[in-house]
């Protein structure tokens, strides 16, 4: 039964033009599709965990999309509509290197805004961006198409991921917007938690300079029991007893 499997699946590659292969390819087509968003997400989780920072999730991201679709120019935009800031934490583009941090960004004078704004994935082709560039709704270089899906994480944008093409208008299909949609949920909640844990490390940092340079008697005690975890340089020196002794 396997070897009459394969037998057909052939064929199929030979003659797909018959009903039986009509009825094979398609489903190996989505097989394949779910074997590659299976394949990146397992790479993306796996990046959340092995990384040792934001900027190390952003290229590990980068680098899981490469085996599905074509990604040389793709960037990360994280936004706040409230604040109406937007940073490009990542990006990789062969025609522009122009990235910069905005700090009043307007939603309909690009295509990231636009995405933000609406919060749905867009895949937008030659004319209808050129026919934006006219009324000067793009920023940097006008590519030939371009792909944004936005970054949820409890309902709310976060930002977006995008993808474009300078040289070939046929660069991305539906099928390929499709699965940026069917990873965006797990990049955006990979990001989050990221820059959660980079927040409390930041914040641990500071309160450990706090506790170790500060000339008060800082103390840390077992809710339970009283019993002293840690002291700082100004307690010992105070109540002179040695971190030792305490």
């Amino acid at each position: 039964m396997y070897r009459r499997l394969i037998y057909i699946t052939h064929v199929v590659k030979v003659d797909g033009g018959n009903d039986l292969g009509k009825h094979i390819a398609q489903p190996l087509r989505e097989l394949e599709h779910v074997k590659q968003v299976t394949q990146s997400l397992f790479e993306i989780a796996k990046a959340v965990n092995t990384s040792s920072s934001l900027d190390e999730l952003y290229k590990a991201i980068h680098q899981s999309l490469k085996p599905v679709m074509e990604v040389e120019n793709f960037f990360i935009a994280i936004a706040n509509r409230e604040k109406r800031t937007l940073f490009f934490p990542y990006h990789s583009d062969i025609m522009d290197d122009d990235f910069c941090p905005i700090d009043d960004f307007d939603t309909e004078t690009s295509l990231t805004g636009l995405v933000v704004k609406q919060g749905r994935p867009m895949l937008l082709k030659k004319d209808e961006l050129e026919k934006r560039a006219h009324q000067k709704k793009i920023w940097g270089p006008v590519p030939l198409i371009w792909m944004g899906v936005p970054l949820r994480v409890e309902g709310s944008v976060i930002g977006i991921i995008a993808v474009q093409s300078y040289t070939d208008p046929e660069c991305y299909t539906r099928d390929d917007l499709d699965f940026l949609v069917s990873v965006s949920d797990h990049i955006a909640i990979a990001i989050a938690r990221k820059q959660a844990e980079e927040k409390l490390h930041k914040s641990e940092e500071k309160f450990r300079l706090i506790f170790n340079t500060t000339p008060d008697a800082v103390n840390l005690n077992n809710a339970v029991d009283g019993v002293y975890i840690d002291v700082n340089k100004g307690f010992t020196k105070i109540m002179g007893y040695s971190l030792k002794d305490v």
